[in-house]
């Protein structure tokens, strides 16, 4: 028994150093040919199909060491290490946009349906939920199944996948009630940074709370008045949808994007002090993105100080992006800039 567990115990071992080893470019185009296929959501396609891009470019300048000159050979090398470095980040993102375990989706939009006051939105998470149910299950079915009939319940899950993803866009789009719209804005002003979505955030708030004290007055008011009231709330609802479209447009970008685009103007820039401020604001990016890893794995307790350790980088990130901005560009960008 003793030998046995210690084969087992080895044999674990092996696996895991097969599963982290590197696999081929022919592999990792494979697999993200398949999971291109799979895919539902159109962020997740597109981080899959410019991830396969960049891998393809990879094969091509491996293909194309073998059979270059010596004296050619050291400038693919250069950028084949570029492109490897460009796919190694483009892989993160491609990660970052894997679909939530159907079991955490479930309670999710469980939790949801609890806080949903609204009956437009409270039957599109419903709906939702049900998909979400159906999904579940053909996946434990497929889990199970037979080789024959693999392909058939592969078909139906990838139809009750889009109809999930359908049905919970629905719901988001549901309109939600003006005390939970309130709420989320009051959330989303504790942790914004730019001055800029700071006051979209305060703007919409105002009008959130004026929509709130119309339908309060509404329920109380005399029949003679509630139609110049409804008049007034129409209004008011209008304004609060345009407000929180306007707080919508200055979300931040996901912090992988940003990284990659801080890493590409480094590689443009050619003032020093302007390269200095986009390394400083590209080590506290990756520090954001540690951080929400961190986050997303931590516990309640722990949760509460990353969150603020989180909000203190997130100000710095902001403080080094406006120095960034601010940098002198180099002569020949500012004439291509006037040019343009």
């Amino acid at each position: 028994m003793k030998k046995l567990k210690k084969i087992g115990k080895t044999l674990a071992k092996y696996v895991a150093k097969a599963k982290k080893s590197p696999k081929h470019i022919s592999v990792k185009i494979a697999l993200i040919k398949k999971a291109l296929k799979k895919a539902v959501t159109p962020a997740r396609k597109a981080a899959l199909k410019t991830y396969l891009k960049k891998l393809k470019k990879v094969q091509a300048l491996k293909r194309a060491l073998k059979n270059a000159a010596p004296e050619e050979k050291a400038a693919i090398k250069k950028k084949l290490a570029k492109a490897k470095k460009m796919a190694k980040r483009l892989k993160a993102v491609a990660e970052s946009t894997k679909p939530k375990p159907i079991g955490k989706k479930i309670a999710v939009l469980k939790a949801k349906l609890a806080k949903a006051k609204n009956p437009v939105r409270r039957a599109a998470l419903k709906k939702a939920i049900k998909l979400a149910k159906k999904v579940a299950a053909l996946k434990k079915k497929l889990a199970n199944c037979s080789p024959l009939e693999k392909k058939k319940v592969a078909a139906k899950l990838l139809k009750a996948r889009k109809a999930l993803y359908k049905a919970v866009t629905k719901a988001k789009k549901a309109p939600k009630h003006i005390s939970v719209t309130i709420t989320t804005l009051k959330k989303a002003l504790k942790i914004a940074v730019r001055p800029k979505r700071r006051a979209a955030i305060k703007k919409a708030l105002k009008v959130a709370k004026k929509c709130q004290a119309l339908k309060r007055a509404l329920k109380n008011a005399a029949p003679e008045e509630k139609a110049a009231i409804k008049r007034k709330l129409i209004k008011c609802r209008r304004l609060v949808k345009r407000a929180v479209k306007k707080v919508k447009a200055t979300k931040p970008k996901p912090i992988a994007k940003r990284i990659l685009t801080l890493e590409r103007k480094i590689a443009r820039a050619k003032n020093p002090i302007r390269k200095i401020y986009l390394k400083q604001q590209l080590k506290l990016a990756i520090k954001v993105l540690a951080l929400k890893k961190k986050l997303a794995t931590a516990s309640p307790v722990q949760a509460k100080t990353i969150k603020k350790q989180l909000l203190k980088v997130r100000k710095a990130l902001y403080k080094a992006a406006v120095k960034a901005k601010k940098a002198p560009m180099a002569i020949s960008k500012k004439i291509a800039y006037i040019k343009k």
